[in-house]
């Protein structure tokens, strides 16, 4: 993880000198959809905060450039059965709720456009990102027994792949020192290797950054 920070760093300090360095921050929604062969049996569904910083370097005068950095999100929420609903029994009083969460951090490398709009600039952003999961974690939550927390997917007594390669595209507009955007981030890589199972992770992002 210490090497994934640096080479965040690196990424971010590169082209700082020369370029629009951006502090961000927004809500961001997870979905895992989760697969016993082929089919679908529970959605992840996790909400929550990212933060982070960017950088966005013009390369041309008409508007095409490159943005790198890195941000780290949280997300958590009650899984979701297919044809059931959200994953959560009443029974009396009794209550259960079944969900996980999810910590990671992602380093984007995107191509950008912006465009000048009005009283600011209207912008598009394509390209692949790197993401390192720091934790990925069942629970389930009672209103009687208290709450159950599994161990961490990510770690090494358990099988599945922290990393993931990510199709990301998204759009906002800047206004002076303000940005607005709303992305999605598509998970390439099955993070679960057993024969049976499967799962990608996918991630909606809308976010407020402030442009210096």
């Amino acid at each position: 993880m210490k090497k994934l920070i640096t080479i965040a760093a690196a990424l971010l300090l590169g082209f700082a000198a020369n370029a629009q360095v951006i502090s961000t921050l927004g809500y961001t929604f997870d979905w895992a959809p989760m697969k016993n062969e082929g089919r679908n049996f529970l959605t992840c569904e996790m909400s929550g905060l990212y933060a982070g910083a960017l950088y966005n370097y013009v390369l041309a005068d008409f508007g095409l450039g490159v943005a790198g950095g890195a941000y780290v999100s949280f997300t958590t929420g009650t899984d979701r059965v297919p044809n059931y609903g959200k994953d959560v029994l009443r029974e009396g009083n009794y209550i259960t709720r079944e969900g996980h969460r999810h910590i990671a951090i992602t380093i984007p490398a995107y191509v950008t456009f912006t465009k000048e709009l009005g009283p600011g600039a209207l912008f598009a952003y394509a390209g692949p990102a790197f993401q390192g999961g720091l934790l990925f974690q069942q629970y389930t939550k009672t209103n009687f027994e208290g709450n159950h927390f599994s161990g961490n997917y990510f770690n090494r007594n358990y099988s599945d792949r922290p990393y993931d390669l990510k199709v990301s595209f998204g759009a906002g507009y800047r206004w002076k020192f303000l940005q607005f955007d709303l992305g999605f981030d598509f998970g390439l890589i099955d993070r679960d290797p057993s024969y049976d199972y499967s799962y990608r992770i996918h991630t909606f992002k809308l976010g407020v950054s402030y442009v210096y």
